[in-house]
């Protein structure tokens, strides 16, 4: 799962894996961690809190927060 944006993904490179997740762009989860609803979805929702996947994604909240800050501070400086 990407930690970031919540999309659900699978791969068949070990090592790709290995590599996303060295540069913390991906969280290995196991298949019994997703509700059907993320299963059929492939994302995790910003708005859950109660299963094990929204829990996860909802402690980079901040993060998520910060970095729109930051883009949206590029977008208003350019235009000036």
């Amino acid at each position: 799962m990407n930690p970031i944006t919540g999309q659900i993904q699978e791969f068949s490179d070990p090592n790709l894996l290995k590599e996303l997740m060295s540069q913390r762009l991906f969280v290995p989860i196991a298949a019994g961690d997703m509700t059907e609803k993320q299963t059929r979805e492939r994302q995790v929702s910003k708005y859950d809190s109660r299963s094990k996947l929204g829990k996860m994604f909802g402690l980079n909240r901040a993060q998520r927060r910060a970095e729109m800050r930051s883009k949206q501070k590029e977008v208003k400086n350019g235009d000036e």
